[in-house]
């Protein structure tokens, strides 16, 4: 029987079979990913807890292998200068006898090879000097030959001296060539699979100072490996408690930092259910929370304000449609009654009440959806050079047609500049102005609109103004005066008979002005009438500006 292997097989059994054959390396390759779904499914509190966690084990064991590695450098270090300050000194006293005359060469028998009794013996007083029972000694020739070890002199007695190192050849003919530096070591493995610590020192002559020979120096790590194992329990043991310590207190810390976001779900909940009275307790710091509790109770201000005016906008459209409807349903009734009894005049007398009721809902729709359109962004402006004093008088020769008898003047400086405007929906600002005035003025009263420059240089501003001779309205209707439907009637006595607005005249000059750029505002004082002034920036040309919702 043969089998498949597996680039015979398909991709999907493939994989199946690479599976099978190492399921464990497939587990692990899923594992990030299983993390990553589990952590965004966990809570914000457990997140934040894993996190902190996770930081602090870190953070806490970089610190304890660094103080580690730190401390088991420090004590190589330390133990080679030692090392290498007891080589120095018996390297002395080898110069002041046998081989300080001559080099290695001479110091050799020509016979063989082998070291001359007055320079044995020197090497031998050296190496009985460092030999003890932590330090092995080698003494090598120039040309590398062992030239006297530990294992040939007498040890003291009941100590055992190390196993001996051998460094390797590349190691042994740098220290031949250059002098190493006073911290320099060796890290050897002998036969018994120990680590030892080795230091090369050369023996220099003093006369020809030439390198006759080089002192190795040995000594087991165990002692250092021991010391660096307990600072090691040490410091895990330390960072076992401090993450004992880190869980203990992560959870409630994150707890309590999460207390205000927690608040904020409650009452979010019940703002849901209706009740946007709630506001949030803002606290007295300055950080992300109590600027996010802040921003929480500006959105639900802002919200409590738009819904009730929205509130308040259908129960005034409502009011307002219901007052022609029902006129309309009135007079309707009277015509299919026959209350007329045929009277023609009768007929159109109704029929023109119903054509006026019409033309008013006509016109209350049509300022409907002009708000709804500034509301929306979706107001279209035709902006460009602008001739204010142009538009003043074709507004005030319209307003002379509707005038009841007051009288209609303007005052226009000289050589006003042009503005960046819509004419057309500046005219009709003006107008809904000029007719509003009119509504409020007596018929022996005066309008005056006007036109001025004020400001210099980036900061000229041109001012029109509507101005009447009315009863004025009341200081405490002020702030109101371009709300929607609202109206100072009770302030305010109509001088004509003309027909009561919607209240929509001012909100609609408010978003007409504001999508141009400008500021409307309003005085007044009782029986002295009121002012309406509108103000644009002078500008050098033609700017796009954006439709500003109404306020």
């Amino acid at each position: 029987m043969f089998s498949a292997e597996p680039r015979d097989l398909p991709g999907v059994e493939r994989v199946r079979l690479a599976e099978q054959q190492a399921p464990w390396r497939a587990r692990l390759a899923r594992l990030p990913g299983a993390l990553k779904k589990l952590l965004a499914r966990a809570p914000l509190r457990v997140r934040l807890t894993a996190l902190i966690f996770a930081l602090v084990v870190v953070l806490v064991g970089g610190i304890g292998a660094l103080i580690s590695i730190s401390e088991q450098q420090t004590l190589y270090t330390t133990q080679a200068l030692a090392l290498r300050n007891e080589s120095r000194l018996a390297a002395q006293s080898l110069r002041r006898q046998a081989i300080a005359p001559a080099p290695a060469s001479t110091a050799l028998s020509p016979a063989t090879g082998q070291p001359s009794e007055a320079l044995t013996a020197s090497l031998r007083v050296v190496t009985e000097r460092l030999t003890n029972a932590n330090t092995g000694v080698i003494i090598w020739s120039a040309t590398g030959q062992e030239l006297m070890t530990s294992e040939q002199v007498e040890a003291l007695p009941g100590q055992a001296i190390p196993r001996l190192v051998v460094p390797s050849r590349a190691t042994l003919r740098q220290a031949l060539s250059v002098v190493p530096a006073n911290d320099a070591y060796s890290i050897v493995r002998d036969a018994a699979g120990h680590d030892q610590l080795l230091v090369l020192a050369p023996l220099v002559s003093t006369q020809t100072h030439k390198m006759v020979a080089v002192l190795q120096v040995s000594t087991p790590l165990q002692p250092i490996a021991d010391a660096v194992s307990r600072t090691r329990a040490i410091v895990s043991v330390s960072v076992l408690l401090a993450l004992a310590l880190a869980a203990a207190l992560t959870v409630p810390l994150v707890s309590a930092g999460l207390r205000p976001l927690a608040a904020m779900e409650r009452t979010s909940r019940r703002i849901a259910g209706g009740d946007l009275s709630l506001r949030l307790e803002e606290p007295l710091t300055q950080d992300e929370v109590g600027q996010l509790t802040r921003s929480f109770n500006t959105m639900v201000r802002q919200m409590e304000s738009t819904i009730t005016r929205q509130r308040q906008f259908v129960a005034d459209v409502s009011h307002e449609l219901r007052t022609p409807l029902t006129a309309l349903n009135g007079e309707l009734e009277m015509l299919l009654l026959g209350a007329d009894r045929g009277n023609v005049e009768g007929v159109r007398r109704l029929a023109r009440g119903m054509h006026a009721e019409i033309g008013r809902l006509g016109r209350l729709v049509e300022d409907l959806l002009t708000l709804a359109q500034f509301d929306e962004g979706q107001a279209e402006l035709t902006l460009q050079p602008t001739n204010v004093a142009h538009l003043i008088e074709q507004v005030a020769e319209h307003g002379r047609a509707l005038a009841n008898g007051q009288r209609i003047e303007t005052v226009i400086a000289s050589n006003l500049p042009t503005i960046t405007a819509d004419p057309d929906r500046l005219q009709q600002a003006l107008l809904n102005l000029l007719e509003n005035a009119l509504k409020y003025t007596p018929s022996d009263g005066s309008i005056r609109l006007s036109a001025r420059l004020v400001g210099e240089g980036p900061k000229r501003m041109l001012l029109t103004q509507v101005a009447d001779t009315g009863a004025g309205v009341a200081p405490d209707a002020l702030p109101h005066i371009f709300d929607r439907f609202y109206r100072a009637d009770a302030a305010r006595k109509r001088g004509t008979g003309r027909p009561a607005g919607a209240g929509l005249g001012l909100s609609i000059v408010k978003s007409l002005v504001e999508a141009q750029g400008g500021v409307v505002s309003i005085t007044s004082e009782r029986a002295h009438g009121t002012t309406v002034t509108l103000a644009f920036p002078v500008t050098a040309g033609p700017r796009a500006l954006p439709a500003a919702p109404a306020s």
